[in-house]
């Protein structure tokens, strides 16, 4: 991935989380634009070079698994899952519907 000034991450996420995962990487160097909502998100990814995308579906309830397939049909750049939840299974199922890698977090 491209470090430049230019490149810019976007973070999803409708928890307080989406804060400290937001400083956390302009804290590293990296342009953050932040959502809230997943029609935000969508907005921002047909307006902007987003060149990574990290994300906790989970936070949006059952609307999250099947937005992933959204974010996929618009860009094929790098999806990192962050999430709380301890199920596998689920973090697998986000596997299977194009995200990249996930990162537990940790309360």
């Amino acid at each position: 991935m491209d470090d430049s000034p230019h490149s810019q991450i976007l973070v999803v996420d409708a928890s307080d989380d989406v804060n400290v995962t937001a400083d956390a990487l302009r804290s590293d160097g990296w342009q953050v634009v932040e959502a809230h909502t997943f029609d935000r998100a969508f907005s921002l990814l047909r307006s902007m070079a987003i060149h990574a995308i990290v994300i906790d579906p989970f936070t949006f309830g059952s609307q999250g698994l099947d937005s992933i397939l959204g974010i996929r049909r618009v860009t094929n750049v790098p999806i990192l899952v962050t999430t709380g939840l301890p199920d596998r299974h689920v973090l697998v199922a986000a596997l299977r519907l194009g995200v990249d890698d996930y990162i537990k977090k940790t309360v």
